[in-house]
């Protein structure tokens, strides 16, 4: 299940089957008890809610078909996974959807996580992980969990064309034991008609909205990367492994287009 590929580029002909049952991932007691052990020393503060879990997932490249079959976990257990790094079969890979942010004078946009996420200090996209809010009977709205995320991390409702110029799906973020957590992705590709600037200024805005309110702040901070291959790697260089190895990944894929 697990792949050397972080990224897989998608076009327009691709068909996303996600099959979607409402069950509970079945762990064995001693799975069970490691997660409990681990949420007691680092779940403090976390919420222990429902997650969707990928029970497998295939992709046919022929037939330009990706099937997935999902079924309910809880946090824990992925964060379990996430902190213990013990990849086997009941390693919790969970589903979400983001963006890839390009500004109109050719920057690429990180945030940075606030100290309330798993992922403190990181830079990473916009994004987050699938849950039951974005349920349309049995069929996972990814879509939604995009536009929820974009706006709770940094303020841009997706509508605003004045912001947004066009958005599609472009990527698929793959499960790797190269990475903390084995993810998988559904990437949408956002162009926007301001620069990063102006980005900047009403990110900065929206951050005072939040804190004016005691409202939780996600994105402490947004960082723009020069679209060019020197640009990328100076930002790795300089991050190190605050940047998930994915993005550096991803961001080069971007860079080929040019």
């Amino acid at each position: 299940m697990f792949n050397n590929d972080l990224i897989f580029v998608l076009d327009k002909d691709y068909d996303l089957n996600i099959n979607y049952k409402n069950e509970k991932v079945n762990l064995p007691w001693s799975i069970k008890e490691k997660i409990q052990k681990n949420w007691e020393e680092n779940g403090e503060k976390f919420t222990n809610g429902d997650i969707f879990y990928i029970n497998r997932y295939d992709i046919n490249e022929k037939d330009k078909m990706i099937k997935m079959d999902i079924c309910n976990s809880t946090y824990d257990h992925y964060l379990y996974t996430r902190l213990k790094k013990e990849y086997d079969e009941y390693s919790c890979v969970n589903l979400w959807s983001g963006a890839v942010l390009e500004t109109a004078d050719k920057k690429l946009v990180l945030g940075r996580m606030s100290f309330q996420t798993v992922c403190e200090g990181e830079l990473h996209i916009s994004g987050g992980s699938t849950d039951k809010k974005d349920l349309n009977g049995k069929t996972i709205d990814y879509k939604k969990t995009m536009v929820r995320e974009l706006y709770e991390e940094m303020g841009i409702d997706i509508n605003d064309k004045n912001v947004v110029k066009d958005y599609f799906i472009k990527y698929l973020k793959l499960p790797s034991t190269k990475e903390v957590e084995l993810s998988f992705g559904i990437l949408y590709k956002i162009n926007l008609n301001i620069t990063f600037e102006e980005l900047e200024n009403n990110f900065n805005k929206y951050i005072k909205y939040l804190k004016d309110n005691v409202l939780e702040v996600e994105f402490t901070k947004i960082y723009g990367i020069d679209k060019t291959k020197k640009g990328i790697e100076e930002t790795k260089e300089k991050y190190g492994n605050r940047i998930p190895a994915y993005t550096i990944e991803l961001f080069l894929k971007e860079c080929e287009e040019n």
